[in-house]
């Protein structure tokens, strides 16, 4: 009974080191995303436009920094709602885990069928 209590542990254990690698593996991946994302494309696109605007003397060149601070923080309002949507989706999904691990603790912790077990005494 040791050695199958054992094998089970140890392959339950490599199972949950699995998982939890690779969760953290696409965590690392999605963060590297977001940050090649805004340094890539948003920023640049940003100072795209403010040349554009500049351009075409829809503003002048004391307003480049106030325009640039509003198309920033109109992209973080746009993001971090996005980024909360994501954030309630996984607690969402924490809390159908959550509910199968006690489903499955309720049931692992109920008392034997009678008759199915014979005591010795």
């Amino acid at each position: 009974a040791e050695a199958f209590t054992r094998s089970h542990w140890k392959a339950l254990t490599m199972q949950l080191q699995d998982v939890n690698g690779r969760t953290r593996s696409l965590e690392g991946l999605r963060m590297w995303i977001r940050w090649l994302f805004w340094q890539d494309v948003v920023l640049p696109g940003v100072e795209c436009w403010i040349a554009f605007l500049l351009e075409q003397g829809h503003i002048g060149a004391a307003e480049v920094l106030v325009y640039t601070r509003a198309f920033d923080d109109a992209i973080d309002a746009v993001l971090m709602r996005s980024k909360a949507e994501a954030e309630l989706a996984r607690l969402v999904s924490d809390a159908h885990r959550l509910q199968l691990l006690h489903a499955a603790l309720a049931e692992s912790s109920e008392p034997p069928l009678s008759g199915m077990l014979e005591l010795r005494t």
